[in-house]
């Protein structure tokens, strides 16, 4: 959690820099492949939001 605490994401193409290929998007909804494709955190990330 701390790599993304600080972070100010202000769109799609700013989280897929940061994560690469271990971030999908689909709706409204930001999955992100954290255990080797085992594991999934599901979000939502509100850009432009502070």
């Amino acid at each position: 959690m701390k790599l993304i605490e600080g972070a100010e994401f202000k769109n799609p193409q700013d989280v897929k820099q940061m994560f690469g290929g271990n971030v999908d998007f689909g709706g409204s909804q930001t999955v992100f492949d954290v255990g080797g494709n085992k594991v999934r955190a599901i979000t939502k990330i509100a850009f432009g939001v502070k």
